[in-house]
């Protein structure tokens, strides 16, 4: 059994894991990208609320694209 008084030994980081979160961001970017492209919402989960975005209208996106 181990002591819980004992501090924790720092372990080295996964190397397979390191720029995990970076790819899991990428991947969303394409994957609203992709569903923008095709015209539907993304659906994902946040703090345990089902949340839908929509792609923007058409309007809009001539709209920022005009503005930058």
């Amino acid at each position: 059994m181990t002591d819980p008084q004992t501090p924790a030994v720092p372990r080295e980081r996964d190397p397979d894991l390191v720029n995990a979160e970076i790819a899991l961001q990428r991947a969303a970017l394409r994957a609203r990208e992709k569903a923008w492209r095709h015209g539907v919402p993304v659906v994902y989960s946040e703090d345990g609320v089902i949340k839908y975005e929509y792609p923007p209208t058409t309007n809009e996106s001539r709209d920022e694209h005009a503005s930058t």
